[in-house]
């Protein structure tokens, strides 16, 4: 994906390369992924390099009981 491009890739509605892609879609589910993540008080973000492909990372915390449990 081009760098012109990575300021939209969170924007709901938003299928970047639509024009040139016959794949079915609304373009929505980057963005409510992004504020369910960041609700859980996570973080996802990406690294993309033109022609080679894109990978999307998630950090989620987690939560530490203070319950132990036994098998």
């Amino acid at each position: 994906m081009s760098e012109e491009l990575w300021s939209r890739v969170f924007e709901p509605f938003d299928r970047l390369g639509a024009e040139i892609s016959s794949t079915p879609g609304t373009g929505f589910g980057l963005s409510v992924s992004k504020q369910l993540i960041e609700r859980m008080g996570g973080k996802i973000g990406f690294k993309s390099s033109l022609g080679e492909g894109t990978t999307f990372w998630v950090e989620v915390p987690i939560a530490h009981s203070e319950t132990t449990l036994s098998n």
